[in-house]
């Protein structure tokens, strides 16, 4: 009896394991079931990362209204890449620094904002200062599915003229806070507020009548609202920013004649994954609130001005190792592009958006009102 109890304790056993066949195959079967979620788990972060960028133009677009209603005129480009932003000048062509320095006091940002204010350039208090602020990160200007170190080892144009020489061994060794988005210049030949301000003074510690006056000359010869018709006050049609963002630009909803919602605001701008961590590339080696320049503005292709050869240069795409894509538009999303428009709403881009329809949504008063969806 005892005998018959243990064979079939015995046989029991045998049959409740697993020949090593069988475990070959649950392993297997488990892998490929792991290989199937793992796509549909990649693309649900990226879903989410997606939604949140493009909350994070939404709420760039709202602080741009709310500016426009306190200040009746969306923010300004700022200056050129040598200039940073001055909390003593307020809003508008006197501020030097660039759109996204504007916004702060629209997106519950204030506290940034009125870094430096009352401090004078040149002096210990101010440089501490301006410092704080080129070093605080802004999550509502970064793109989560962009994988980029907040503060990005950079190199920003030496000297700043209204910050100091201090600014480029700093953001050499520690890094600066840098944009994901860009503001749009709309088509115009000039996005590079070197144009006009290559030969503007540094101020003299808060001082810049001298620099205020080389300004007002400049825009003089080289008026950026001369858009249609002749070329008038000895300037050239050449320089129109047909864009809502431009160099010391101030401008009103009623300049925006094609419609603030067939008109881009703010969008996403193309990277090279390369210069994430750390960048020397003319697109993106400026820091965050410096003025109108490549870095933070970005271009459509413009039919008259440009060349047949560049439309494909300025045509939206995702972030590319090895091309530069020095004023476009683009990201790191499968597929299309993030843009805020001008009435507050985002928009999926397609990268294969028609290269005219592009330049039409771009430009604020060409009279073509296509959308770019």
């Amino acid at each position: 009896m005892k005998q018959t109890r243990k064979n079939s304790s015995a046989r029991f056993a045998s049959l409740a394991g697993f020949t090593l066949v069988e475990l070959l195959v649950v392993i297997a079967i488990i892998g490929v079931l792991v290989a199937l979620l793992l796509p549909a788990v990649q693309a649900a972060r990226e879903a989410a990362r997606r939604s949140q960028c493009q909350n994070n133009l939404k709420q760039i677009g709202l602080g741009a209204l709310n500016h426009e209603s306190t200040h009746g005129f969306y923010p300004s480009g700022g200056w050129t890449y040598d200039w940073g932003p001055d909390p003593n000048r307020g809003y508008g062509e006197k501020q030097p620094g660039g759109w996204a320095y504007s916004l702060l006091a629209f997106i519950e940002q204030q506290n940034l904002s009125n870094l430096g204010s009352g401090t004078v350039i040149g002096t210990p208090a101010h440089q501490a200062a301006m410092t704080q602020l080129i070093q605080s990160p802004v999550d509502t200007f970064i793109c989560p599915s962009r994988s980029a170190p907040r503060l990005p080892l950079t190199i920003w144009n030496a000297p700043v003229k209204n910050l100091g020489s201090w600014v480029r061994p700093l953001v050499e060794t520690q890094g600066a806070f840098r944009l994901d988005y860009a503001a749009s210049s709309g088509d115009s030949k000039f996005w590079d507020g070197d144009s006009w301000f290559a030969s503007t003074p540094a101020p003299s510690g808060n001082d810049y009548s001298a620099a205020d006056a080389a300004v007002s000359t400049v825009f003089y010869s080289r008026p950026i609202d001369d858009c249609d018709g002749p070329a008038t006050r000895g300037g050239s049609r050449q320089y129109c920013q047909s864009g809502v963002v431009g160099p010391a630009s101030e401008i009103k909803v009623q300049q925006i004649s094609d419609g603030v919602s067939n008109t881009y605001f703010v969008g996403e701008k193309f990277m090279d994954p390369d210069e994430y961590a750390s960048s020397s590339s003319l697109a993106t080696n400026q820091a965050a609130y410096c003025g109108y320049e490549w870095d933070n503005q970005r271009k459509a292709w413009n039919a008259v001005l440009d060349s047949p050869d560049a439309q494909e240069d300025f045509q939206p795409r995702p972030d590319t190792p090895g091309f530069s894509g020095q004023a476009i538009f683009g990201s790191s999303h499968p597929g299309a592009f993030n843009m805020n428009y001008c009435d507050g709403s985002v928009r999926a881009i397609s990268y294969d958006v028609n290269p005219f329809v592009h330049s039409y949504s771009a430009n604020r008063l060409d009279g073509q009102v296509i959308g770019a969806n």
